[in-house]
């Protein structure tokens, strides 16, 4: 997905290459326009789910991590990929055994590492578990929005029984 300049979510030019590429190479017509259609239902989905994210990261998330995602130097992580961080062994190594850290740069990781980090933190370190404080559609939400916002863009959308799958009972 990419932000348009108005801030709308628009459909990535992958859609356009997906169909310039099928009809260059003579496949059939029928499939971009499915690969057109997945995108457009992707779209619809990510849309609300942004905003809802959004207002979910403003009011549990951005004290720590900051508007841009980028953190608080030494302290706080961004949630950028790629973005460097430096910090004390005791916040990274946490960081680095759940894939989300590697030389010195931050890591995305994997959908799932990141609904059961949101969901149940990570013990010993700063990032207390949102689980008793969030629904699981805020949860999922706010996951949605933390990949696909700045520069992200993973196309990834959280569910809530993603999230439910992650709480402790």
């Amino acid at each position: 997905m990419s932000r348009t300049n108005q801030g709308k979510w628009a459909p990535s030019r992958r859609c356009t290459l997906i169909i310039t590429g099928t009809m260059l190479m003579g496949g059939p017509l029928l499939a971009a326009a499915d690969a057109v259609e997945e995108a457009g239902a992707d779209d619809a989905r990510l849309e609300p789910l942004m905003v809802q994210g959004q207002e979910v990261y403003n009011q549990a998330c951005v004290f720590c991590h900051q508007p841009n995602g980028m953190g608080l130097s030494g302290s706080f992580p961004p949630l950028v990929g790629g973005a460097p961080f430096d910090a004390d062994l005791s916040i990274t190594q946490p960081l680095e055994r759940l894939g989300l850290y590697k030389e010195g740069l931050v890591q995305l990781g994997e959908l799932e590492t990141h609904i059961n980090v949101v969901v149940n933190g990570i013990p010993g370190t700063r990032m207390f578990a949102f689980g008793p404080q969030l629904s699981s559609e805020q949860i999922a939400a706010v996951v949605t929005y933390i990949r696909n916002a700045w520069s992200n863009d993973t196309g990834d959308v959280a569910t809530p029984e993603q999230v439910e799958f992650f709480r402790k009972d």
